[in-house]
């Protein structure tokens, strides 16, 4: 479709990989009021402000607007594995993602450059940088949580086995790990030392631990349960009889998240077990995780509807839903600073996201340092 005369002239053109909608508006006061919907920047047109048009084109008894979806602000394709897990560096200049075939690969941010390749002989379902960035950790479910020196990368200790993702400390320094028994066991990463051991928790699928590293959140053959890290008296059961494939406390400790195959998602307060919200969605939900700054829980699901989506924390709405993600997503991580979000996509493919290209910015946000 060719573009309106009166719109080419104010140098305006159709974006070569936008998509075409159109819109049977009608005309009122000289022009056409700004239409928003989910995700999507359209475009402003009317008689007496065709400059502020992205592009346009006029057709029949409308107007066609071409919008284009934000973009990935990174996109790395690797074609022989799932993506499992992602963690960014603490300073926020690389990530990192273990794969389903056993790889792990680490990218730049700023150039997009694979940095380092690392190997273990069974899927990587857990990956996670300290957070003065000396030590890289990963783990699966048959591979031993092991740790290495980022400066050089030599392997510094190999933990046991465990039957689940670890839980680690804010600083990254403490695992706490479970094994095929239900037995839970702390151990400090940089002394290759174990601190204490926990029995008969029945600890099964999912673990976490919240940032003042107080409560541990866990799914036990008598629910999703919550400990006191430091006694490890019980302190309460959420939910009774119900399987959790991962779970995420958000950074101020008050709030609880619990993903479900079913495709649910219920959400917690910490402090007294009150059940706060039931989300719902498309295809069962298998990776979920918040903003550090708390704004946002972000969840990657089996559907190519609802395969990453972004939730409002404040009104337990959806924020934003991320197209051409495909058929689902099993990891997802935010940048330190809260700017990007990654998620991993089940054919292998890492998409990195400004969130201010599709969320609007706290007031008083200052500028980004990814380099």
């Amino acid at each position: 479709m060719m573009a309106d005369p009166a719109i080419v002239r104010h140098g305006w053109r159709p974006l070569p990989s936008a998509r075409l909608v159109r819109y049977d508006v009608p005309w009122a006061h000289g022009g056409v009021r700004a239409l928003e919907r989910e995700g999507d920047k359209l475009a402003r047109y009317g008689r007496r402000r065709g400059a502020a048009l992205l592009a346009a084109g006029c057709v029949f008894v409308g107007i066609a607007f071409w919008l284009r979806r934000p973009v990935p602000f990174k996109h790395w394709v690797v074609t022989n594995g799932m993506v499992d897990s992602l963690a960014f560096r603490a300073d926020g200049r690389a990530i990192a993602a273990g794969f389903s075939d056993g790889g792990i690969r680490i990218w730049k941010i700023g150039n997009g450059k694979l940095v380092r390749r690392l190997k273990a002989a069974h899927p990587v379902n857990f990956v996670s940088f300290t957070r003065d960035d000396r030590l890289f950790v990963a783990s699966g479910d048959q591979v031993p949580l092991t740790a290495w020196e980022t400066a050089g990368w030599r392997k510094l200790c190999v933990l046991p086995d465990s039957s689940m993702e670890p839980a680690l400390s804010s600083t990254g320094q403490i695992a706490i790990t479970a094994d095929s028994d239900g037995d839970l066991h702390v151990w400090s990463i940089g002394g290759s030392s174990l601190l204490h051991t926990e029995r008969r928790l029945n600890i099964f699928d999912a673990m976490a631990l919240s940032p003042d590293g107080r409560a541990l959140a866990a799914d036990s053959e008598l629910g999703i349960r919550l400990w006191d890290a430091r006694t490890w008296r019980p302190l309460r059961v959420l939910a009774e009889e119900q399987q959790s494939t991962s779970l995420a406390i958000s950074p101020d400790g008050q709030f609880l998240a619990s993903a479900s195959a079913d495709g649910g998602v219920e959400v917690w307060r910490v402090s007294d077990g009150r059940h706060i919200q039931d989300l719902r969605l498309a295809g069962g939900v298998y990776t979920l995780a918040f903003s550090p700054d708390g704004r946002f829980l972000a969840t990657g699901a089996s559907s190519s509807e609802d395969a990453a989506v972004l939730w409002d924390c404040k009104s337990w709405t959806r924020a934003y839903t991320f197209p051409n993600i495909g058929d689902f997503a099993d990891s997802v991580a935010f940048s330190p600073d809260g700017r990007l979000v990654a998620f991993g996509c089940g054919h292998g493919d890492v998409l990195l996201w400004k969130l201010a290209d599709v969320v609007k910015e706290p007031r008083g946000a200052g500028g980004s340092n990814h380099r």
